[in-house]
């Protein structure tokens, strides 16, 4: 997920951090709490697997999108699972003059 809007994730694998593999779909963004596309996403090893937090923008009234921060939880980091993190911060619009 690098460019806006990006549609799905996918994996790579490389067995030396320099020549990669381009793999499948691991999550599709297209529904849900994301269904217009994600992006800025960051994903860290954890004990149990891999964490993954990303910004999902979905349409929410007409043309009105809503941006949520996601985060979402693999223990293989092919299959993942995701929420709205419950501590996102909602932007609010400007207040009108």
């Amino acid at each position: 997920m690098d460019a806006w809007p990006r549609r799905s994730g996918r994996h790579a694998t490389s067995t030396d951090g320099v020549a990669w593999t381009r793999g499948g779909v691991v999550f599709d963004v297209r529904t849900g709490n994301y269904s217009v596309g994600a992006f800025a996403p960051a994903v860290v090893r954890t004990v149990s697997g891999f964490h993954m937090i990303f910004t999902g923008n979905k349409i929410v009234s007409g043309t009105d999108i809503q941006s949520k921060l996601i985060n979402a939880d693999s223990s293989d980091g092919l299959t993942w699972s995701a929420a709205i993190s419950p501590s996102a911060p909602q932007v609010a619009a400007p207040p009108s003059t």
